[in-house]
């Protein structure tokens, strides 16, 4: 049971569709949508969606995108690096891939850029999503921040 600050009324585990390893509808599109353009076949594509690590596949994503990579590019590029054919668990081999490509953030050195972090800890949600998850989102991100407070990283 959690309780809604904002609205005042206690809400069930059970209507936050997003709580563990579920993924915002959204969000779940767009890694899909980023699969199928990425060189996998359609089977593969259905593999990860369906494995037990593409949750771990989709935390990565998110981190590496916090971190400034041009997913539309590196995922094409890891998916043709070597063979997935004699893979196990697709979802699996593509999280290491990008984990290893990600490990640092995109423009390390002179250029660097700051990491898309909240509290400097927790990847910011970008994309495309309605106004009200949006909203939703950013109230939480607010609530996070405050409580953090001076324990945050420094920006």
């Amino acid at each position: 049971m959690f309780v809604n600050v904002r609205r005042e009324r206690t809400v069930e585990a059970s209507e936050m569709p997003w709580r563990g390893e579920h993924l915002p509808p959204r969000e779940s599109d767009r890694w899909a949508t980023l699969l199928t353009a990425s060189g996998l076949t359609v089977e593969q594509v259905e593999d990860v969606l369906s494995s037990d690590a593409y949750g771990a596949l989709s935390a990565e994503l998110r981190h590496a995108e916090a971190n400034h990579h041009d997913l539309d590019a590196l995922l094409p590029r890891l998916v043709a690096a070597r063979s997935l054919d004699d893979a196990d668990d697709i979802a699996s081999v593509l999280h290491t891939r990008v984990a290893r490509a990600t490990a640092r953030p995109a423009g390390s050195g002179r250029t660097r850029k700051r990491p898309m972090l909240i509290v400097g800890l927790i990847p910011h949600a970008g994309g495309q999503m309605t106004d009200d998850v949006r909203q939703a989102l950013d109230e939480r991100r607010e609530l996070i921040e405050a409580r953090a407070g001076p324990c945050s990283v420094a920006p």
